[in-house]
């Protein structure tokens, strides 16, 4: 295993997390894709899901997870720390500010 290595080509040279970003996609997608069938709260109920598997990748598990075990093992690599401030988290091309 190589413990000093991380990947940064390819699409997680636009986002750390680019298959979350997909999976996100594909489930508004779904939803979009499907929404015209659907009529009164079923609308809402529908749209529940796509926001449900965002919150759970992006505050429950997935992302923070990740981020926190990258943290611990490439607390002291230049590079990722480089690689951390330079590429955003989820969405490509937006890098928003930390607090």
């Amino acid at each position: 295993i190589y413990l000093d290595k991380f990947i940064n080509t390819g699409l997680w040279k636009y986002s750390r997390h680019p298959n979350y970003f997909g999976e996100i996609c594909a489930w508004f997608g779904l939803y979009l894709s499907s929404s015209h069938t659907l009529v009164g709260y079923e609308r809402f109920f529908g749209l529940l899901s796509p926001v449900f598997v965002t919150f759970l990748l992006t505050y429950v598990s997935g992302i923070p997870l990740l981020e926190k075990k990258a943290m611990k093992l490439f607390k002291n690599n230049v590079d990722y720390q480089n690689y951390r401030r330079k590429t955003p988290v989820l969405i490509p091309f937006l890098n928003f500010p930390r607090i």
